[in-house]
């Protein structure tokens, strides 16, 4: 069994983002992403190179953590997609992963984003967009080492019993939602080669599922496997699960949508031009002309929102709990999410229902600041350097991991590559690559993933399908004509 629990932890960072978000660097800041460049930056999607785009669909999957693994010699992508899975095994219980023994805090983060049919249009000086997407995320982030390997390990590891331990500011969230945005970009100011643009998306949302636990501190120790020291704990947890929480069935029935909120997007956009091009006037959307740049600075604000969970909901509360010796606790078992809170709160204060303080609580949204500069070097080879750094706006909360990223990126309107140079978590390096081929395009921002270069951690993988209808060309069914004043 507990080689498929190990497995489970897998798939669940891999299900619903925490938005640890990856963030699609090797499509969001292209100047045909228009659609999906309003993820980093609704502030750019007037100066499009296109006047008219459709997303068909864009999908993003992504996974990681710095503690369980593959070795690389066991791993090969293309087993996952086998009748017959052949599991490696790993120590004295055969698990299926291994794990690392450093002593830095660990995490496990997930995502997914799936956007559904969105367009957006260009006309003159103003821009506007609608976007509809479904996304789950799961965040767990600041799991000291110890602590995880008592879960991987459990409580017979004896190499860290007898020791006091200790640790705080621990998060474990995960959220899903859908959302309906509309965005809004405009030029606000143009002089000579000068050219300021702002932009704005509102996103309606609807929460699907929620939860939360944040351990802000803990003191423990393990004298041996069947006893529990606890010393100091401080802790809040919220739930608002599609499941009855006194039978543990799924689904839980109506309502579907348990909670609702919004959400927005800001962005400010500058672009040194390449020439002065004068103000023309143009006959059609087709027509109007593209002024290209030398280099193009912005800076947003990104999934600034929350969602107000208020059906099949509970927070709890577990502070400043009493010097506690748990005896037996490898005798505990619970078959209902009820159970686990009553048994914990009863324990702690000897009321089960002391813990639970409110059948509502509010989750924020991965919320972020974002930087992006890029460099427009020769015709369609440009630079671009994005820095993302998480805004803790709440406790309860699903976090987006600090990215700095370099990405060297050739676009013309029939082919894109774009060879990002990833920081992740401002520690971890990776290799990302996408290739766009018309209006497919096909990406990862962790391509070592797919190979086995290195251990397995992780993977990353991104597809978009547009419409893509650029500035300058015009469709005509009686004849051909050569639009005026097309710039690439």
């Amino acid at each position: 069994m507990r080689r498929y629990i190990l497995v489970l932890l897998i798939l669940i960072s891999f299900i619903p983002e925490y938005l640890r978000s990856q963030e699609l660097l090797g499509l969001v800041n292209s100047n045909f992403a228009d659609v999906n460049g309003i993820l980093i930056n609704p502030g750019q999607l007037v100066n499009s190179k296109l006047y008219l785009d459709i997303n068909v669909f864009t999908a993003d999957a992504f996974f990681d953590n710095n503690y369980l693994y593959i070795h690389k010699e066991d791993y090969r992508f293309l087993n996952f997609f086998r009748k017959n899975i052949t599991l490696p095994e790993y120590g004295e219980n055969n698990n299926p992963v291994d794990h690392y023994w450093d002593n830095y805090n660990k995490y496990f983060n997930g995502n997914i984003r799936l956007i559904g049919p969105s367009a957006m249009m260009v006309r003159g000086w103003n821009a506007f967009a609608i976007q509809c997407a479904i996304r789950m995320v799961t965040t767990n982030k600041g799991i000291p080492y110890h602590l995880a390997n008592f879960i991987y390990e459990d409580m017979t590891y004896t190499p860290q019993q007898d020791t006091d331990y200790s640790a705080s500011h621990m998060r474990a969230a995960a959220l899903a939602w859908g959302e309906i945005g509309f965005s809004y970009s405009r030029i606000i100011m143009k002089f000579q080669r000068n050219s300021w643009t702002a932009g704005i998306t509102v996103k309606r949302l609807f929460g699907y599922s929620g939860g939360y636990v944040n351990g802000y501190e803990m003191a423990y120790q393990v004298p041996n496997d069947s006893t529990l020291y606890i010393g100091l704990l401080n802790t809040s947890a919220g739930l608002a699960l599609d499941m009855d929480y006194e039978t543990n069935d799924v689904p839980y029935g109506p309502p579907l949508i348990k909670g609702y909120g919004f959400s927005f997007d800001l962005g400010v956009t500058f672009q040194k031009k390449l020439r002065d091009y004068p103000v023309k006037p143009f006959m059609s959307l087709c027509t109007q002309g593209y002024e290209d740049y030398l280099y193009r600075l912005g800076i947003s604000l990104l999934d600034i929102g929350w969602i107000r969970f208020t059906s099949n909901a509970q927070k709890h509360d577990l502070n400043n709990v009493p010097l506690y010796t748990w005896n037996n606790i490898n005798q505990f078992t619970y078959t209902t999410v009820n159970d686990l809170f009553h048994e914990l709160s009863g324990r702690f204060y000897g009321d089960s229902m002391q813990s639970l303080v409110a059948e509502a609580f509010t989750m924020f949204l991965p919320s972020a600041m974002s930087v992006q500069f890029d460099y427009h070097y020769y015709r369609g080879m440009y630079f671009n350097v994005t820095l993302i750094a998480p805004l803790p706006l709440s406790d309860a909360r699903v976090t987006r991991t600090p990215v700095l990223a370099i990405t060297a990126r050739y676009e013309s309107p029939l082919f894109e590559m774009n060879l990002p140079l990833i920081l992740y978590n401002l520690r971890y390096p990776r290799i990302g690559l996408s290739m766009r081929f018309w209006n497919l395009t096909i990406g990862t921002d962790k391509l070592f993933g797919f190979f086995h270069f290195t251990d397995f951690t992780g993977l990353d993988l991104y597809a978009s399908l547009k419409l893509n209808f650029p500035k300058g060309k015009c469709i005509s069914f009686k004849r051909k004509d050569r639009c005026r004043n097309m710039e690439f």
